[in-house]
């Protein structure tokens, strides 16, 4: 009776764990060392990422976004999300279609001109 329990009990862990399976994952990046890409497709306008800095101040930039924030490279031509401020928290979004597998790519410099405090890219940033 007990290794029904206990089988059962399994079973609804790993289902849950199926269910609950992040959108994003970390691996190399052809464009720079790690990056952020998507394991499920994503539409337009669809929110990656609900607040992407949950931890107080704005201006310590890199040690208060989320970990996964952290590995968005550059690409202007090929820019496929963006962040906004949506009831005063910074969402990151998808600002077209992304394939399951693609990497998720976002324009330093448009965010530096929209929000003064996230650095520009470097010149020395491969172009993509």
């Amino acid at each position: 009776m007990y290794i029904y329990l206990f089988l059962f009990i399994i079973l609804i862990l790993i289902i849950i764990n199926c269910l609950n399976k992040s959108k994003l994952i970390i691996k190399e990046s052809s464009i720079h060392g790690k990056g952020l890409f998507t394991n499920k497709g994503l539409k337009k306008k669809d929110t990656i990422i609900v607040d992407v800095w949950p931890y107080g101040d704005k201006k310590k930039f890199f040690h208060n976004m989320i970990h996964e924030v952290k590995y968005l490279n550059h690409c202007n031509k090929k820019s496929n999300s963006d962040i906004d401020l949506i009831n005063d928290k910074y969402v990151l979004t998808a600002n077209k279609d992304i394939k399951s597998g693609e990497e998720i790519l976002i324009d330093y410099d448009k965010l530096n001109k929209k929000y003064s405090f996230i650095g520009s890219s470097n010149p020395k940033y491969k172009k993509c």
